[in-house]
């Protein structure tokens, strides 16, 4: 991977534990160099920021940024940023306790919409194909894909049980506290359990609100995304807890979503959302 043309930038996973329960890759966070759009929040050194999907924006400080012209930015980040503008306020619901691990704020999807964005977890970097250029051909036949567009900021894929289309899962790595958590019914459908089974896994995560308890169980069939399968993964759904997670405002036809946990077995990730599809390589 070090030869394709790509040009990468380091990240850090973010693991925690809420409560008693441990949370791996929790969150990316991007190391950004200081610039004028971090004004008086800049500081010497890395100033990272929180790779979010769930995020419809690109934001500092919770003030989301709009990129004056993707097209024409180059490929270091700091100087992405000098382009931004605030366009206007707004801050995520459905914060999972990271508190403020980053100074600046968070890089969404649209950030990297343009040439797409690919996430190599065992280098721990993040990139975007140089301008002009593409993926080798033999690095993306070796690939596994799935169908994947961006809607208002947010990256879903379908998912399907036997043909049957049940909705559109959302993949945030903002806010990753399991590998896939869906609605009651469709987790129902998933598993052929009711909820009640005394076997199932059982999550409770401390909240400023009431706490959050998901229930998880593994499929009756390995949750599978299109070509991509997921054999042994747990999928959860919301017991009790705020209604930001229990019923997360992500879109019309949004059945749940996906985090980076899911993604774990695999090196590499590539999101284009220009070519509508997301692919991995182990």
């Amino acid at each position: 991977l070090a030869t394709l043309p790509v040009d990468w930038e380091p990240f850090r996973w973010v693991d925690l534990t809420i409560g008693q329960v441990a949370v791996p890759r929790a969150a990316i966070l991007v190391d950004v160099k200081d610039s004028a759009v971090a004004g008086p929040l800049a500081q010497a050194g890395d100033n990272p920021m929180q790779l979010d999907f769930g995020f419809a924006g690109t934001g500092a400080s919770g003030i989301p940024l709009r990129l004056i012209d993707p097209v024409q930015t180059d490929s270091v980040i700091s100087r992405q940023l000098l382009r931004g503008r605030v366009s206007r306020l707004g801050a995520r619901e459905d914060s999972i306790g990271l508190g403020r691990p980053f100074r600046l704020g968070t890089l969404g999807l649209l950030f990297y919409g343009i040439k797409g964005l690919l996430i190599d977890q065992v280098r721990q970097q993040v990139g975007a194909p140089r301008a002009g250029t593409a993926l080798p051909a033999p690095l993306t036949a070796r690939m596994l894909w799935t169908e994947a567009r961006e809607e208002n900021g947010r990256l879903r894929v379908p998912l399907a049980v036997q043909s049957t289309r049940l909705g559109d899962l959302v993949f945030d790595p903002g806010s990753s506290l399991v590998p896939a958590m869906v609605d009651r019914d469709v987790w129902r459908q998933l598993t052929g359990r009711r909820g009640e089974e005394r076997d199932n896994l059982r999550l409770a995560f401390a909240t400023t609100g009431d706490s959050l308890v998901l229930l998880g169980a593994v499929p009756r069939e390995p949750l599978s995304l299109g070509g991509i399968t997921f054999p042994g993964v747990s999928v959860f759904f919301a017991e009790s807890g705020p209604a930001e997670f229990v019923r997360p405002r992500l879109g019309e036809g949004v059945v749940g979503v996906i985090g980076n946990q899911l993604f774990a077995a695999y090196r590499l990730l590539y999101v284009n959302i220009r070519a509508k599809r997301l692919g991995v390589l182990r």
